[in-house]
């Protein structure tokens, strides 16, 4: 009986996990604006097919194999996903990103192409200071009820 009720009890973590984390990549799929901390600014994602792709990259990242805690370093980016569910945060580091589910690994194509994109609008931003005021009343326009998605990647 006792064999049976671990199994049981294994499963069931295993689907709250899988759900968790299938909640915060559907968090970051709703998502209308991305904006990544580096050390001097925030860089704004929120028009064109960047913001499309920078979105899509993080889904992916969050559906990546799990890694231990003790494998990631300092973060290079804090990116933060607004939306109509509010303010989600993840971090990203050297092939891996972090959020509130844990530790995922990045496939090279991934953290190269975000850390490509970061870099090719360095100097883009906005300053620090400004990030959390800026972010408010974005997400005050996401959480409207007559916000709605426009897509601004036209092909």
């Amino acid at each position: 009986m006792r064999i049976v009720h671990l199994i049981l009890v294994g499963l069931l973590t295993f689907a709250l996990t899988d759900t968790s984390r299938a909640n915060s990549v559907e968090t970051v799929h709703s998502a209308q604006e991305v904006v990544v901390l580096t050390a001097s600014e925030g860089i704004i994602y929120a028009r064109f097919c960047g913001f499309y792709e920078m979105r899509d990259l993080i889904a992916e990242g969050l559906l990546g194999p799990a890694s231990d805690e003790g494998d990631v370093s300092q973060p290079q980016f804090e990116i933060r996903v607004l939306g109509p569910k509010g303010e989600s945060v993840v971090f990203v580091g050297d092939h891996w990103i972090r959020s509130e589910d844990g530790v995922f690994l990045l496939p090279s194509p991934i953290y190269d192409r975000i850390a490509e994109s970061v870099s090719s609008r360095k100097g883009e931003g906005v300053p620090l200071a400004r990030v959390d005021a800026i972010n408010a009343i974005s997400i005050q326009k996401y959480k409207s009820a007559g916000y709605k998605e426009v897509n601004r990647c036209s092909s």
